[in-house]
Order: structure tokens, then C-alpha cells, then sequence
């Protein structure tokens, strides 16, 4: 998907901008890491991408709604 980061924009639209991968966010001491992150210029807000390989499990939307 990366490798294809600008395909990838256009499929999202118009506005966006790829800030970059595997970005660290450290919580009240705790180390996480965002596979994907977006700024969408318009609405001056981050868009968070989490990638997982397998069947969708509960926790992903969990770890998202943190």
C-alpha cells in the first residue's frame, strides 16, 4: 500500500496528505504505533489507517476507538 501511496490518496479523495508509517504515539507512558496516518487538509483532521492480515476480530475496532 505504501508503495502505492499515491494511488492509494486517490482512491481516498481530494485533501489528503500521507504523513508517514509505522508512527510512534506514546499514551500516558505506553508506546503505540500507527501503521498509516493521513492529515486531511480541509478538514484539518488525521486519519489513522490500522492494518491487519487474517479475519476481523473484535479487539482491532477496540484499538481504534481508544
Amino acid at each position: 500500500m505504501v508503495e502505492r501511496i499515491s494511488h492509494t490518496l486517490g482512491e481516498f479523495g481530494t485533501g489528503f496528505a500521507y504523513v508517514g508509517r509505522q508512527i510512534h504515539v506514546a499514551v500516558a507512558g505506553d508506546d503505540f504505533y500507527i501503521d498509516l496516518l493521513f492529515f486531511h487538509v480541509d478538514q484539518l483532521r488525521y486519519v489513522v489507517v490500522e492494518l491487519k492480515v487474517g479475519k476481523f476480530k473484535s479487539e482491532y475496532s477496540g484499538q481504534l476507538g481508544f
